[in-house]
């Protein structure tokens, strides 16, 4: 088998490992001897560079006979810390992948020429039935990193909001606060109608988001109501793309045709998002740069 070193800062509690590394790991196996280290081990035949920020070790990475894959799903190419780092990589590697189309885009634009290839990621939760009762008004649900909670600050929501992410616990007036899990994100879809989606368009950072968190919502059997971004754009037949107000009123008017976009989406989802699936785009890209690599 060939060897796949991910070099990783990342832990089993950031999503980014377990969407981009984790998840894939039982079915990459199959096919590839992988393994996981902060640092790059020189008998690899591939180095996955991912959510990795050590300088030292992503120029040793560069020094090795492995093909290199920088792997990018956050944009750092502005950050006066990581930004000419991340650049080098990229230019550097032999293929760079990415979490969405628009970072595909940003990527290129950065640094022209650069070979790139798109992997989303594969969804976690499990596919549960939607629920044809919504309260009014709609209990709402948003879960993700506390660094997105920037979205929701200018957001008006008519009633009770669960907020899932960190560690945090707490009331504050209508907003819950509720600690990140996989049990937490299962209990609070079961008694939440919808989960919101803002976004903040004109941040880079947030615009090349993955639609991951509109992916596992479907799964949970949840009607979605997200924000404009190019990564909702494919599933916007399956919720509602528009301010959180009008995506609350226009659930309560059309409760039988959200459980029709709900099914439509989870069906849509299914095998495309499936981690075999994902995992198989992941084994496209090592094949290609093994078969490149000088």
């Amino acid at each position: 088998m060939k060897k796949v070193n991910y070099v990783t800062v990342a832990d089993e509690h950031m999503a980014s490992f377990r969407y981009r590394i984790a998840n894939l790991f039982p079915h990459l196996s199959k096919v590839f001897d992988v393994f996981i280290t902060k640092g790059p081990r020189f008998d690899a035949d591939i180095i996955v560079m991912s959510k990795h920020f050590d300088k030292d070790a992503g120029y040793d990475a560069l020094n090795a006979k492995a093909a290199i894959v920088m792997d990018v799903c956050d944009n750092h190419f502005e950050s006066a810390e990581h930004g000419e780092y991340y650049r080098t990589m990229c230019t550097e590697a032999d293929l760079v992948t990415c979490n969405s189309r628009a970072m595909r885009e940003e990527i290129e634009a950065r640094v022209p020429g650069v070979k790139t290839r798109v992997i989303p990621e594969p969804y976690e939760m499990p596919e549960l039935s939607a629920c044809p009762y919504f309260h009014n008004p709609p209990r709402l649900m948003w879960f993700g990193h506390p660094s997105n909670l920037d979205t929701l600050e200018d957001v008006n929501f008519p009633g009770k909001l669960y907020i899932v992410t960190g560690n945090q616990r707490g009331f504050h007036g209508n907003v819950n606060y509720l600690p990140y899990s996989h049990d937490m994100m299962i209990g609070t879809a079961g008694i939440s109608d919808a989960v919101i989606i803002p976004t903040l368009p004109k941040l880079v950072q947030k615009v090349t988001k993955s639609a991951n968190r509109f992916i596992e919502a479907l799964r949970l059997g949840k009607f979605v109501i997200a924000g404009n971004s190019p990564a909702h754009d494919e599933f916007a037949g399956f919720g509602y793309i528009g301010e959180t107000l009008d995506g609350c009123k226009w659930l309560l008017s059309n409760t039988e045709e959200a459980m029709q976009r709900i099914a439509k989406g989870q069906e849509y989802i299914k095998e495309r998002y499936s981690p075999q699936a994902i995992a198989g785009r992941w084994r496209a890209v090592f094949d290609e740069v093994l078969s490149s690599h000088d």
